[in-house]
């Protein structure tokens, strides 16, 4: 009978194998923590909406037009982010050459655009445009 107490506590500390996983936020649910008081929560969100890609892009346009100035500045920040291609699997030699792009470079304009076209990269459309 001693092997009864251990047994009782291999199950209590397996239960939450068992358990179901936590649940993902909807989209909604990230941009209303775009306000959060807490900064690492408000992070959390925005970063989590970039990698939600286009399905977070009709809650975002909606989200600049909030009257909470948090939630509508970084809802900007991420429709700015799509719109230049900008996604989180975009290679960082491309995100430089888009930074430097919209910098502009005083000494050849056309160096990062030339750049940017060699990488053929698929978004490459959205600064074609410019």
């Amino acid at each position: 009978m001693r092997w009864v107490p251990a047994a009782l506590a291999v199950l209590l500390l397996a239960l939450p194998a068992f358990a179901d996983p936590p649940k993902e936020p909807t989209v909604d649910e990230l941009i209303a923590d775009l306000g959060h008081p807490a900064f690492g929560t408000r992070e959390k969100a925005q970063r989590e909406l970039w990698k939600r890609g286009d399905a977070a892009l009709p809650a975002l346009e909606r989200a600049v037009k909030s009257d909470d100035p948090e939630v509508a500045r970084r809802a900007r920040e991420l429709l700015s982010k799509f719109e230049w291609g900008i996604r989180p699997d975009t290679p960082p030699a491309v995100l430089k050459l888009i930074r430097q792009y919209q910098t502009g470079d005083p000494n050849n304009p056309a160096r990062s655009s030339v750049a940017l076209w060699q990488f053929r990269f698929a978004r490459f459309d959205h600064i074609c445009s410019l």
